[in-house]
């Protein structure tokens, strides 16, 4: 992952795959409890990563959930 300068956006790199955690946002309010994306150390709020998304408009995708204990492959 990289911050574009170009498109002030966040960008997903290798081979189009992300890996990363999922955290509380505790900065959004109370009404909306939406998640904070870990990815390479940083901190991606979920419309930052709507917006990483948006460059795949149309593509289909997988989303797997790991336990915290399990090893990614």
């Amino acid at each position: 992952m990289y911050w574009s300068e170009t498109t002030q956006n966040w960008q997903i790199t290798d081979g189009d795959f992300v890996r990363g955690k999922i955290d509380c946002d505790l900065n959004s309010p109370d009404y909306e409890k939406l998640p904070l994306i870990v990815i390479d150390g940083n901190e991606i709020s979920w419309s930052e990563f709507g917006q990483m998304l948006m460059t795949y408009e149309g593509f289909n995708f997988k989303l797997e959930i790991f336990d915290r204990s399990d090893k990614i492959p």
